[in-house]
């Protein structure tokens, strides 16, 4: 997929290393659909396994071909925005329990 529709949000998420810098293995890529006032409409998260390299182009990839396809994405239980919805993954991610 070369692009995205315009209202749909893309974060690279990874994990931090034992030294506190960022770990080249694993992560995640998460795309919302957001409407105008940034709340999320559906999303899709592309994993990569702990003993792969972190690409971010093959997440991007997956993660908006997934939001924008008909059935590969998820639906929020409750009203929830971008931001806190990136957050969400990054604590998820700080704490390793992404994979």
């Amino acid at each position: 997929m070369k692009n995205k529709p315009a209202n749909v949000r893309v974060a690279h998420i990874r994990f931090p290393a034992e030294d506190g810098s960022i770990d080249n293995r694993g992560g995640a890529t998460v795309a919302a659909e957001v409407d105008a006032n940034h709340q999320v409409i559906k999303f899709a998260v592309a994993y990569c396994h702990r003993n792969d390299n972190f690409n971010k182009v093959l997440g991007w990839n997956k993660a908006v071909g997934r939001v924008v396809s008909k059935e590969e994405f998820k639906v929020p239980g409750a009203p929830i925005e971008w931001r806190e919805l990136v957050k969400l993954y990054r604590n998820l991610a700080r704490n390793r329990h992404l994979l």
